[in-house]
């Protein structure tokens, strides 16, 4: 079955385009403490719980003995805990009327689900294994220790003794918990670039606008002018729609680990990326 032709993709559309909507009134509307502004990441959560199940339950249906399986219900987990934070978030906006609850139970769950986008990602990289060469490990590492370098100078996350240990915590595991997804992206890109199905190649333009959604969220915060419905979750909506319609691209297409890799990868191991 073609992947637009998918209920599941359908109604993935309709989940994108209800958010979207919302978040633009929410940006023609100079008042941004309403409620409608709380619950739009309520709303947008059910975009990553959607993502999330899918993983879990659809990525079943790949065979059992391919990486391709455990990447999808990695991925699975991480949504489940990105979105339940979304809604954690919510219930501190609403109920405790706290704006920014920062650090919060959402925070655990956020932080929760980077180790499971991190294995995911892990499984991907593992499929091309052959063509991971030392430069690209290299490159990767360096790209990490840059990004986490460039975090703590822009965003200046303090770690002051006076801090609780749970901010602490999180001031130190967003920046790194980015850098480590991004690095991981990099290489993704450099042994699998030509090699992949185009489900993959979507896979990681969302998780490439994930990662600028963070950023951008971290840079808000930092500067105190984070409101609900701001761009940083403009681009957690489009970042979690792009990644869920890459993941049902792999599943309509009932991808096999030949056409996962798109050629021999035995072959191509000599080729230095």
């Amino acid at each position: 079955m073609k992947f637009y032709k998918n209920p599941d993709f359908i109604i993935l559309c309709v989940l994108f385009l209800v958010n979207i909507v919302w978040d633009i009134l929410l940006y023609l509307n100079p008042d941004h403490q309403t409620i409608w502004n709380y619950l739009l990441n309520a709303s947008y959560g059910l975009m990553f719980l959607y993502a999330g199940v899918y993983g879990v339950l659809k990525g079943s249906t790949l065979d059992s003995a391919s990486p391709i399986r455990k990447m999808m219900f990695w991925l699975g987990v991480g949504f489940i805990s990105w979105g339940a934070g979304l809604f954690t978030w919510t219930y501190y906006n609403l109920f405790l009327n706290i704006e920014t609850p920062y650090p919060s139970l959402a925070d655990i769950l956020f932080i929760m689900a980077y180790p499971a986008i991190g294995l995911a990602c892990s499984y991907f990289i593992k499929f091309f294994k052959p063509l991971l060469t030392p430069k690209i490990i290299r490159d990767s590492v360096l790209l990490a220790v840059l990004a986490t370098g460039f975090s703590f100078y822009v965003f200046n996350p303090s770690l002051s003794p006076e801090l609780g240990f749970w901010e602490k915590f999180f001031n130190l595991a967003y920046p790194v918990g980015d850098s480590i997804i991004m690095s991981m992206a990099f290489m993704m890109f450099r042994i699998g670039v030509g090699r992949m199905q185009p489900g993959f190649l979507v896979f990681l333009g969302g998780l490439s606008v994930m990662i600028v959604a963070d950023f951008a969220f971290a840079i808000q915060t930092s500067k105190e002018v984070y409101w609900n419905g701001s761009i940083s979750d403009l681009l957690f909506i489009i970042s979690i729609f792009i990644i869920n319609l890459s993941m049902i691209m792999v599943v309509s297409s009932q991808t096999t680990e030949s056409q996962f890799i798109g050629g021999n990868i035995a072959k191509e191991s000599e080729i230095k990326v």
